[in-house]
């Protein structure tokens, strides 16, 4: 990769430029002045950013073709989706083949700041089922499981009330 401090000029910069490469245009050369401008007081990862779509600028010789390639990406990343057409609960867009809802998880995390209870739906195949305690439930097996956990939760509001009545 082509290093160079961030207060180089053109003619610096290009005097980088090794023998393998092409001879850089004009305006690439503007623009990678540019990208070294733009690096003072980002964080690393938009540095390292930078540096990727600046190599490529140096391997090119011209950052035209370059930046309208950066530009298609977000482009089409910025591109409405289409909805999934067999699930309405499906987050996936455009054709897909796995279907996944969002997950939901208890609004209280653990200790660690962990979620509790998350729970999804998936479908691959034509058969959706629930993830719920790190498994994969049929709706029938998931509503046993959450009649189960409301006793424990029925069970566990019961200790408080006696907790409450002890503390007096």
């Amino acid at each position: 990769m082509n290093a160079f401090p961030s207060n180089m000029t053109a003619a610096s910069i290009e005097a980088c430029r090794r023998a393998d490469q092409p001879p850089l245009t004009p305006g690439s050369l503007r623009v990678l002045v540019m990208m070294q401008e733009m690096k003072v007081g980002q964080d690393e990862h938009y540095v390292a950013f930078l540096d990727l779509l600046a190599s490529h600028i140096w391997e090119a010789g011209d950052a035209t073709e370059i930046l309208a390639q950066v530009e298609g990406i977000i482009r089409e990343a910025r591109a409405p989706k289409a909805p999934c057409t067999v699930h309405a609960w499906c987050v996936e867009t455009d054709e897909h083949f796995g279907h996944y809802s969002e997950c939901i998880e208890a609004p209280s995390p653990d200790q660690f700041g962990n979620p509790v209870l998350p729970a999804g739906l998936t479908d691959f195949r034509g058969t959706t089922t629930v993830g719920l305690l790190d498994l994969d439930l049929t709706p029938a097996e998931a509503r046993v499981r959450i009649a189960e956990l409301r006793t424990h939760l029925d069970n566990v509001e019961a200790l408080v009330t006696a907790a409450e009545a002890s503390a007096g």
